[in-house]
């Protein structure tokens, strides 16, 4: 069996922003909180560059979500 891998550093072969915009609205909606949430989490995200620690300690004191960093980012990875 041949292995390979396949890096897409550009969005060439797969757009990631819009999944990642396609998951905030997701998450925004499961949780009630509006268009104006899914903003702050793309904004945040920083098209990928920014960590999910960051990501999600802002979305955390922005919405003032109660979950903690580490539990909304396995939610995020599931």
């Amino acid at each position: 069996m041949t292995l390979f891998v396949l890096f897409d550093l550009d969005n060439t072969l797969f757009d990631r922003n819009a999944a990642f915009v396609g998951w905030a609205t997701s998450f925004a909606e499961s949780r009630g909180l509006g268009r104006l949430a899914v903003d702050l989490l793309c904004e945040a995200d920083e098209d990928g560059f920014a960590s999910r620690e960051a990501v999600f300690d802002t979305a955390r004191d922005r919405l003032d979500l109660k979950d903690s960093t580490e539990a909304l980012i396995a939610e995020y990875r599931r």
